[in-house]
């Protein structure tokens, strides 16, 4: 692909802009409004993320134009198992900087692969939603579809 491409992708969240600079994505955009339901899926696999559900497992982000510390809450956030939640002061705590839990918030409003870098696992420590990029409505309904979709598999 040329340099800044987008693609739209029909997904079962709806139709996803991707936004490409020659073979690195720089931007996964989801749809205004989230769907009223995400239907579930025929099987899931053990290990199985939001990288292979949309089909861009081998897909490389742009993160050179980020910085060292949002790229370390990113890395973090990567590894909350799907279907899981952690707070954002766990994140904090995760990566060594236990007063740092507004700035990983802000790390996490800036991420640009919600799904991919999944920042929707993070809440606030009283269990309520916390904010999200793509709106909390978002952020609600991806959780509940992705904890469904464990229990539903057993995982």
């Amino acid at each position: 692909m040329k340099s800044n491409d987008d693609k739209i992708i029909s997904s079962l969240l709806g139709s996803l802009r991707l936004r490409w600079d020659r073979d690195r994505l720089v931007a996964l955009i989801l749809p205004p409004d989230p769907p009223a339901k995400i239907g579930a899926r025929k099987r899931r696999r053990a290990g199985e993320d939001w990288r292979e559900i949309l089909g861009l497992s081998g897909v490389s982000l742009v993160l050179d134009a980020y910085s060292p510390f949002q790229r370390l809450v990113w890395r973090r956030v990567r590894a909350i198992p799907f279907g899981r939640t952690r707070s954002y002061g766990w994140v904090a705590r995760k990566i060594g900087r236990p007063a740092a839990v507004r700035a990983v918030g802000r790390a996490l409003k800036s991420n640009p692969w919600p799904l991919l870098i999944p920042c929707h696992r993070v809440i606030r420590a009283d269990g309520s939603m916390g904010g999200f990029s793509s709106g909390v409505g978002w952020k609600k309904i991806l959780l509940e579809w992705e904890q469904r979709e464990v229990g539903e598999s057993g995982s």
